[in-house]
């Protein structure tokens, strides 16, 4: 589905963010106000991120959305995000 491939990809490029950042899980949830185990499972993409965490972490972070989330090609946005039809 569409909708897991952006929020897969939403997961993958805030965790890398948050590598990037050097800050810890632990961190991450506290200011969500989320338990570890929550926010491992965000980050690791089995639960999506709530629109309003999103927009926590944008503004935690000084970004954008779009610079938060990341451009998707059209490529990812078709089914499976593999461009296979």
């Amino acid at each position: 589905m569409i909708a897991d491939s952006i929020n897969l990809n939403t997961s993958k490029r805030i965790e890398g963010l948050r590598v990037a950042q050097r800050i810890t899980k632990t961190e991450m949830g506290c200011y969500l106000g989320l338990s570890y185990p929550s926010i491992r499972a965000r980050l690791s993409g089995e639960v999506p991120f709530q629109f309003n965490e999103v927009l926590r972490i944008a503004n935690w972070w000084h970004l954008s959305l779009d610079e938060l989330v990341g451009e998707m090609t059209v490529n990812e946005l078709t089914v499976g995000g593999d461009g296979n039809e």
